[in-house]
């Protein structure tokens, strides 16, 4: 009997085991997924300004470029 008692301890501990670590997992990978969509959506907000200050610099070098 004591070892049965011993054994169902044990399959209980790597069933929590198991639990404890799938959950690290799935958070580790919900933290990555947020970090991946922050860094895109900061991407995006610092080159949409410098698309708007970048394009007339080089309309107007071309203009002036053209103007030789």
């Amino acid at each position: 009997m004591r070892k049965r008692t011993v054994l169902d301890n044990r399959f209980h501990r790597t069933v929590l085991d198991n639990r404890f670590h799938r959950t690290r997992v799935e958070n580790m990978e919900r933290a990555s997924r947020a970090k991946d969509e922050f860094l895109a959506i900061l991407s995006h907000e610092l080159r949409t300004p410098m698309t708007a200050t970048l394009d007339p610099a080089t309309l107007a070098a071309e203009i002036k470029r053209l103007a030789r």
